[in-house]
């Protein structure tokens, strides 16, 4: 059972990396607005800037992130 409990929040605390690094990973600026030239995300302005306002809203505290 306690291994069970270990593994559990092994995959909690992965997943909570998982979605923090992604978030990283959209090169956005201070003003979490997606920069032009970024490296593995260059282009996709439109996907980046939707996952900026959803970055916000979590910031917020309007859905848990």
């Amino acid at each position: 059972m306690a291994r069970d409990i270990r593994t559990l929040r092994y995959h909690q605390e992965m997943e909570h990396i998982g979605v923090r690094s992604h978030i990283h990973g959209l090169r956005l600026d201070g003003r979490l607005e997606p920069r032009i030239n970024s490296q593995g995300m260059v282009g996709q302005a439109k996907a980046r800037k939707a996952a900026s306002m959803i970055l916000k809203i979590m910031q917020e505290g309007r859905i848990a992130g």
